[in-house]
């Protein structure tokens, strides 16, 4: 019998040059004998999960693309030394419009750990925003009868 389940798997799957592909229409499960998506990774280990590992200089991502109407496409990188952002890096990057929406700095190149950019892959300050549009920024809204706040302070001797 297992034999039998070996062959139909092998069945399923085809190659064409160094690639490999499943014309199955269900789900693939991993950790899991019911997987509730197409990809399903299910673990109970303490800090466990899926690794993309980059060997090369080039980043390392997710791409994530929604090829409906007016859908986007966007990637998640760990970025390296052969990229322009520089090695060390995270950003989340807005495809469809060429442009970087969010950006850490990992400290490794001319940009200090920790600074974070908004519309900037080059921050400038532990919180820079950027954008082009005219009035636009940063807000904050209450949405209680409380005020909304923001405390900027200078905590030197």
């Amino acid at each position: 019998m297992a034999l039998t389940a070996i062959a139909n798997a092998q069945t399923t799957w085809s190659t064409n040059g160094t690639h490999i592909n499943n014309a199955n229409s269900g789900n693939v499960g991993i950790g899991t004998n019911i997987p509730g998506y197409k990809s399903d990774l299910v673990t109970t280990a303490y800090s466990d999960g899926l690794r993309l590992k980059q060997t090369g200089s080039g980043a390392v991502g997710v791409h994530l693309w929604n090829a409906t109407t007016n859908g986007r496409s966007w990637g998640m990188f760990s970025l390296g030394a052969g990229d322009a952002l520089g090695a060390g890096n995270f950003a989340i990057y807005d495809v469809s419009s060429n442009i970087n929406r969010f950006f850490i700095s990992g400290g490794m190149g001319t940009i200090p750990a920790g600074y974070i950019g908004i519309g900037t892959g080059a921050p400038g300050y532990k919180l820079d925003v950027q954008s082009a549009v005219m009035n636009d920024g940063i807000n904050i809204t209450q949405t209680t009868a409380h005020s909304a706040a923001l405390h900027l302070s200078n905590n030197t001797a």
